[in-house]
């Protein structure tokens, strides 16, 4: 096997999409990662394929400050696992993590840790949830509205919780408010409110491709909590992409809070592959 890099990010993509366009939920990282390369490009990204003979065996990109996303086609040896950790590290001792299935994530990152002497540790275990038809589901009487800007004295603390919660990291308040501005201007935030008007929930639509969207940032103000918020997020989220026109919604999930899980099968996701983050240090 062979390890393949290239210059041009309309080449790379030309050579993939094929791919994306089959399984394009399976890719949706690699797909938001490498349009922003279009629209804003970066020296220090790099991007290529696993290559058997003719075959394409593995699809990589990484695009700081984000971690190596990487979808393997087939199981590949430890011997070409190796082959592909040296190329990544002769590219970039420095890549913070990698994002792919488990079982390569952990075989990628010991190989990694032999080359560069770098331990790793899981970050987040997560399972990519898809839906495409609704469940009918018994909610909450709710509004759901795009957020505006007077909303953001709740969502900014929000926001920071979520990180908080979700990703383990420690929020820059300053970074949040100005990431929720632009979440605004570009119409992607929505609030759930309840007949009060006092908001309960929020959720996002993020990462457009041809033919489906992401929701992400679901946060439920913990007061709220089991009383069908969140799920009013996920099902009234759903509905807006569908109205738009997309076929599909994904959701990443964390696999250590089983009960969101739940809330989201209920609306009528189902876990479709797993992904883990693996984090050097």
């Amino acid at each position: 096997m062979k390890t393949v890099f290239y210059s041009s990010i309309h080449e790379w993509l030309e050579l993939c999409q094929r791919f994306f366009d089959h399984d394009e939920v399976y890719y949706q990282l690699m797909i938001t990662n490498a349009n922003a390369l279009k629209d804003q490009p970066d020296d220090q990204a790099f991007f290529g394929l696993v290559r058997d003979l003719d075959n394409i065996v593995v699809i990589f990109i990484y695009r700081p400050p984000y971690n190596l996303v990487v979808h393997p086609l087939k199981p590949i040896s430890d011997e070409d696992m190796m082959i592909l950790a040296n190329a990544v590290y002769q590219k970039d001792s420095n890549i913070p993590g990698i994002n792919a299935p488990d079982w390569f994530a952990r075989s990628f990152s010991d190989s990694f840790k032999m080359l560069s002497g770098r331990d790793y540790h899981l970050y987040l275990s997560m399972d990519i949830m898809e839906i495409r038809a609704l469940n009918p589901v018994k909610l909450p009487s709710v509004t759901c509205r795009l957020a505006k800007e007077n909303d953001l004295s709740f969502m900014d603390p929000w926001t920071c919780e979520f990180q908080k919660e979700a990703l383990h990291e420690t929020p820059d308040i300053s970074i949040i408010h100005q990431k929720n501005l632009e979440r605004i201007a570009k119409k992607q935030c929505y609030v759930i409110l309840d007949d009060h008007h006092i908001p309960h929930a929020m959720g996002l639509l993020t990462r457009p491709m041809k033919k489906g969207i992401a929701i992400t940032l679901v946060y439920t103000e913990p007061s709220s909590r089991g009383k069908g918020y969140g799920m009013s997020v996920a099902y009234h989220l759903t509905k807006i992409a569908f109205d738009l026109g997309y076929q599909y919604v994904t959701l990443y999930v964390d696999k250590s809070n089983p009960i969101s899980n739940r809330v989201y099968k209920k609306v009528g996701f189902r876990v479709i592959i797993d992904q883990s983050d693996y984090r050097f240090s």
